[in-house]
């Protein structure tokens, strides 16, 4: 570790190391000494180690005595691989010249034949497939060496000393040149399957007709790629994986932009301000038709939007690009409609790959038509899907829409409303655990660690019909769980509204001491702007000021007045302090499911073991940042009154916010 952004920290050594095939994404497959304690060796999203500690079985593993460099999992995508694992090679093959390369893999994996676009991005970065080996059975190491994870999806910006070492790594790639002329870089040749923006390919058409440069990076090589890339002086993005493949290069003086297809994406924004002159997120995206996972949740993939025109014309027109000259309002509204029809006749064939099936009624998708201004389309979608008739060779079975599903008594049988950082997240990985209850995990829009549908707060634009599909579970018999911490915050006519879709709800609100609260709310906010090797020191300065305002610690805050407000309409609302579920995780967890309907007399001795497994796992605070006293003595000045009512008002213990104070 160092406390320098600008270095990469030296790579570490471990001995008798027990490695194993990689079982998915989010599992390289080393069992890493003391593995909780370990950060640059782990693999790293969104500022925080996100793998999990692998079961590998070592008692008949094979063993290799020659020392090796571990990098990362073998994928078969490219957007993971480049934004993953590429950022470990090039300090790997500096530091540890002439060592093997190790990457986790499925033990079915052909070693003679790894994916085509892993030996693609080893080729560009110069790798001799000669010195990489795979992991597909236990392996014991007795000395493995492995490199920083310099940067990782949604994470912060590499060090610049990573930078160098890419440069020089590919310098021999590129011919000297002068970035010249607009590029566009499309996804509109994707199958319909895919993630697309309907009448993208009309955009591109009017693109090419005035001179822009389209491609489209799957018909050509990534050596090809990178030189279209390199070689643009404004390099325009449709949002998607393509963009992680700028990472494969360096700093050009180029400016960046990217037309968003998701809502309120910052698709790999830290790792590509660094390597540009200027970076642009066009706020273009209008909304999205999506089918939901098996679970009833929404996914971000297979997903059809629609752009926003206005940002478009405009940000094309500031490149020097008159769009709004050739464009026909009447031909993209045709090509839009057709792209949409196709997209559902794509992802109703019952040949679409695994991955893309959906399992759930169509009524969730012809719900959205209306929200989205596609009224038009609905009863063409619906002849699609099968709602009407069977359509010959899509094997989709007839389903009446005007015959839904029994209508359950609540949407959501179990609502946690707050607070934000007061263990509402150990509260949704138990309750999940328990088998009478349904979570909705990974709920999009939302980012990807949310606990419930956050429909009050994010998607109450999507109509009270979304939240009961998403809300209910596939088996009714079962408990449905909506976490999300920002409810607390709602009026009465919101509550009034929740009251009607859940009447009987039990409603949960965990307390913890609003200064304690409110300095871990801060530094999970600086801990995910910083490196792992940095160790920032929070200020008193207008940043804090405005981070504090962004945070709305004082809203957050004033428990008693939201109490108040909720007891009005759910006068059996579950108070808990967060300490106490601290110091005694298991009891309260099993008092908690209990009072919310749970049995304990329901679960299997296998399932009550897994259920007091999560129930241990107390989530982690936030990194320990240390704040600026004037900071701590700012904020206990602006929450004393909510702190004292807290205390007065609900008998809230106020020791963990004391404790801090007495230390400064």
């Amino acid at each position: 570790m160092t406390s320098d952004p600008r270095t990469l920290p030296p790579m570490q050594v471990f001995r008798d190391v027990l490695a194993g095939p990689s079982p998915n994404r989010q599992t390289p497959g080393v069992l890493w000494p003391d593995f909780d304690m370990q950060e640059n060796a782990r693999l790293w999203r969104k500022s925080k180690p996100r793998c999990p500690c692998p079961e590998i079985d070592g008692r008949n593993a094979r063993i290799i005595e020659e020392p090796g460099v571990f990098v990362s999992m073998h994928d078969l995508h490219f957007g993971h691989i480049v934004s993953e694992t590429v950022s470990r090679i090039p300090q790997s093959l500096a530091q540890a010249p002439g060592l093997p390369l190790y990457f986790s893999a499925k033990p079915d994996m052909d070693a003679a034949q790894p994916s085509a676009v892993f030996r693609a991005i080893m080729e560009w970065l110069n790798v001799p497939m000669d010195r990489v080996r795979f992991i597909r059975e236990p392996t014991l190491f007795r000395e493995l060496h492995v490199a920083v994870q310099a940067e990782h999806l949604d994470g912060p910006a590499p060090p610049d000393e990573y930078l160098d070492l890419l440069e020089a790594r590919i310098k021999g790639n590129l011919e000297p040149t002068r970035p010249e002329g607009i590029v566009f870089v499309s996804r509109a040749q994707l199958g319909p399957e895919s993630e697309q923006t309907a009448a993208e390919r009309y955009l591109a058409f009017c693109l090419e007709r005035l001179g822009v440069r389209v491609v489209h990076p799957e018909t050509l090589t990534l050596p090809q790629q990178m030189r279209v890339y390199a070689g643009a002086k404004h390099l325009v993005f449709s949002e998607g994986s393509a963009i992680h493949g700028r990472q494969l290069l360096g700093r050009i003086d180029q400016h960046i932009s990217v037309l968003r297809r998701r809502f309120r994406s910052h698709i790999a924004q830290h790792q590509i301000e660094p390597r540009c002159t200027s970076l642009t997120y066009v706020p273009c995206f209008k909304g999205a038709l999506s089918f939901p996972w098996p679970e009833g949740f929404p996914r971000n993939i297979s997903t059809c939007s629609e752009y926003r025109l206005g940002p478009v014309f405009e940000h094309f027109e500031s490149l020097g690009i008159p769009l709004r000259q050739v464009w026909k309002q009447r031909v993209y509204e045709r090509t839009r409609d057709d792209d949409i029809l196709a997209w559902i006749r794509a992802l109703y064939n019952p040949r679409v790959a695994h991955w893309v099936k959906h399992r759930h009624p169509p009524e969730f998708l012809l719900a959205q038509f209306e929200q989205q201004g596609l009224g038009h389309l609905r009863d063409q979608a619906a002849s699609l899907i099968g709602a009407v008739q069977k359509i010959p060779g899509l094997g989709v079975p007839a389903v009446k829409t005007g015959a839904p599903s029994p209508p359950r008594e609540n949407a959501a049988d179990i609502l946690c409303i707050g607070a934000p950082r007061a263990m509402t997240t150990w509260l949704h990985r138990t309750l999940a655990a328990h088998p009478d209850a349904s979570a909705m995990p990974d709920l999009g829009p939302i980012p990807h660690d949310t606990k419930g549908a956050r429909f009050w707060t994010d998607n109450h634009h999507r109509g009270a019909e979304w939240y009961r599909v998403v809300t209910r579970p596939r088996d009714d018999r079962r408990m449905s769980l909506d976490v999300s911490p920002g409810y607390a915050l709602m009026d009465e006519t919101a509550i009034a509204e929740c009251k009607a879709l859940n009447p009987t709800a039990r409603v949960i609100y965990i307390l913890r001491d609003p200064l304690a609260r409110a300095i871990s709310a801060i530094r999970a906010q600086v801990t995910g702007a910083a490196t792992p090797a940095q160790n920032p020191i929070i200020h008193h300065d207008a940043g804090f000021l405005a981070l504090c305002d962004r945070l709305q610690l004082r809203a957050h805050s004033d428990y008693t007045a939201h109490v108040a407000r909720w007891r009005k309409a759910y006068p059996g609302l579950i108070i808990l302090d967060s300490r106490d579920i601290a110091a005694n995780p298991i009891a309260s967890a099993r008092r908690i499911a209990s009072v919310c309907g749970l049995m304990a007399g329901r679960m299997n001795q296998a399932e009550a073991a897994r259920f007091e497994t999560c129930a241990r796992r107390v989530v982690s605070a936030s990194s320990h940042i240390p704040l600026d006293p004037d900071c701590v003595h700012f904020l206990q000045g602006m929450l004393w009154q909510t702190r004292e009512a807290a205390r007065r008002d609900l008998g809230l213990s106020l020791a963990e916010g004391d404790a801090i104070l007495a230390a400064c």
